[in-house]
């Protein structure tokens, strides 16, 4: 039984069905938002859907005229696949926001969040193939995003995840009390490194360490990443404390987190050495 060119071309470009799906989905949920999460949350979530999407119709455009194995296809790829880290880091914070009442996000329950990481995943599977496909260019370092359904309760069994996640609620819970009008850089920055900061310490503690050195980098990068997230959090929260931004209190919670986030982490970075050079 022959195949239909159309047919063909159809199952070539399959990635750009099951983004136009994805994206329609995800905005969707961002449409709910409660207006005070908009730009910290929504916008910076619909800047690199739309980026993507630029790029979708880019990559698409190539295969059109021929151009299925050049390697700009492949750049391309890679471009798409560096935004789904953002797109995974994002839904991470929409998750971890949601389901407190007073900030009027609706909860986002296991079964949705598996749904929704499920979809993720199979467009950047799809991106992967078409990258196989392409000349490559070997000077660009390639790392496929995955995503992970990652519970309330599961992130509360890792204490310095949890200190991450509380430590996020409470940035973005002044953010979106301060001027409508007039975003603060310092107040932008805090509430970007927030996001860093929880998708690269869910990302390393999903890697085990053992023998496998590739894995072992792989995780120390993400750790180290962390630690100097919260680190770079430093300036900020105190040019803000001095303005009055944080209450006492809330200056009080994000100090002791951030120390005791870095103590951990530090601490988890010597163990993972450890168990690594004793293979």
């Amino acid at each position: 039984m022959s195949v239909r060119v159309n047919d063909r071309h159809l199952s070539d470009i399959e990635y750009e069905n099951t983004y136009g799906k994805l994206n329609e989905y995800i905005s969707s949920k961002l449409k709910r938002l409660p207006k005070r999460y908009r730009h910290f949350l929504g916008q910076p979530f619909n800047e690199v859907l739309n980026n993507i999407y630029r790029d979708i119709i880019e990559l698409t455009n190539l295969y059109m005229i021929g151009k299925y194995k050049s390697v700009d296809r492949y750049r391309v790829c890679v471009k798409i696949l560096k935004s789904f880290e953002e797109v995974i880091s994002l839904s991470y914070t929409y998750w971890n926001l949601s389901g407190n009442q007073q900030n009027g996000i609706k909860y986002i329950n296991k079964r949705v969040r598996i749904f929704w990481t499920d979809f993720i995943n199979k467009e950047i599977a799809l991106i992967t193939g078409v990258m196989n496909k392409c000349n490559t260019d070997k000077k660009i370092v390639v790392d496929i995003p995955i995503m992970k359904p990652h519970t309330k309760s599961e992130i509360n069994d890792v204490i310095f995840l949890e200190k991450l996640s509380t430590l996020q609620r409470i940035i973005y819970k002044r953010a979106i009390h301060t001027s409508k009008d007039f975003h603060d850089a310092r107040m932008e920055m805090l509430v970007s490194l927030s996001r860093s900061a929880l998708y690269n310490a869910l990302q390393g503690n999903d890697i085990f360490v053992d023998g496998n050195e590739k894995l072992y980098n792989k995780r120390k990068k993400f750790m180290s990443n962390v630690i100097g997230d919260l680190y770079a959090m430093n300036r900020p929260i105190k040019e803000l404390g001095f303005n009055d931004i944080f209450s006492e209190d809330e200056l009080e919670s994000i100090c002791n987190l951030l120390t005791e986030c870095i103590k951990i982490l530090k601490s988890v970075q010597e163990t993972d050495d450890s168990i690594f050079n004793s293979r």
